[in-house]
Formats: structure tokens, C-alpha cells, sequence
């Protein structure tokens, strides 16, 4: 699976240099591989540090985290939290939307979940010839 953020400044946070993003492809033998843009927003009451701190009966976070490494049709490349508002952002790299969707199904139950398309547009500047310019 080649990458998606060349440039974009993630490369330093272990993303691999290659290709830009792509949303449809006339050939059908290449692989499609798009970034996803995901935030997923939970409170205070349904926050399972929260609740495994008041000794409530809730999966350990070797289980809840599993998200983080991904899996073999989605690619974590980075995710962040902004723990005092309990939301998490990521970036991820698939060619499924409903891959996604699958591996942050455990976040459905706490709080939303927004997954966004989107575009590399450090990369998109480039390949217009336009960096540094």
C-alpha cells in the first residue's frame, strides 16, 4: 500500500513518503487509497477511564485502544488526544470507507464519531509544481 503524505509534515510521526491521495481511478488493477479525517467525541459519563477509575466493570485499554495499531485494511498514520475534552483525532489511510467506519465502531457507543475524507493538499500544491513558489 503506497502513502499518502508525502510533505505533509506526518512523516516524522512514522508515515511512509509515496503517492497522493486518489479518489477514483479509471485503472482497475491500481490500488485506491484515500486519507480519512477522524474525530470521535465522548463526556465524562460514558468515558471508560473515567468509569474504569470508579471501578466500573469496562474492558481493559489493551482491548478499547486496539484501534490505535489499526488493522489490515485500515492504517492508523496518527492519532491524537485531547484528553481534558475526551475527543480523539486521528488520521487514517484506507481505500474503504466502511472500513473505517468498522474499526472505530467502539467509539459509536460513548460519544460521535465524525469521519471525513480529505485531501492532502501540501502534496496537491506540489504536484501542481506550485511549492516553493
Amino acid at each position: 500500500m503506497e502513502h499518502a503524505l508525502e510533505g505533509s509534515g506526518l512523516a516524522g510521526a512514522g508515515a511512509r513518503n509515496s503517492c497522493q491521495l486518489v479518489f477514483a481511478h479509471p485503472i482497475s488493477d491500481l490500488e485506491i487509497i484515500m486519507l480519512f479525517h477522524v474525530k470521535a467525541q465522548h463526556d465524562n459519563v460514558t468515558c471508560e477511564g473515567a468509569r474504569r477509575a470508579k471501578g466500573e466493570d469496562v474492558a481493559p485499554t489493551v482491548e478499547t485502544e486496539r484501534w490505535l495499531e489499526g488493522n489490515d485494511k485500515v492504517k492508523v498514520l496518527t492519532a491524537l488526544g485531547y484528553l481534558s475534552e475526551h475527543r480523539y483525532y486521528a488520521i487514517v489511510e484506507s481505500d474503504d470507507y466502511s472500513d473505517v467506519n468498522l474499526l472505530m465502531q467502539g467509539h459509536v457507543f460513548n460519544g460521535s464519531v465524525e469521519i471525513l475524507p480529505c485531501l492532502d493538499m501540501m502534496e496537491r500544491r506540489k504536484g501542481r509544481g506550485e511549492w516553493g513558489k
